[in-house]
């Protein structure tokens, strides 16, 4: 990670990941709703998955880093 990444990540991470907890994980309770959801696996920094969400509201997105 960068220094940048790091930072960001510090500050941001309370309020966007989810800890891992070792339960399954319900995204009920992650997205407060019952809308269908997406796991995008990938090496960027989001942005793709982004765009994508933004032109599909009623799905959710979950990004996850490889």
């Amino acid at each position: 990670m960068t220094g940048s990444q790091k930072k960001y990540y510090e500050e941001l991470s309370p309020v966007w990941c989810v800890p891992f907890t070792g339960k399954p994980l319900s995204y009920e309770t992650v997205f407060g709703n019952a809308n269908p959801v997406t796991v995008e696996i990938g090496f960027g920094m989001g942005a793709a998955t982004a765009e994508i969400a933004a032109k599909n509201p009623d799905t959710n997105y979950n990004e996850s880093a490889a």
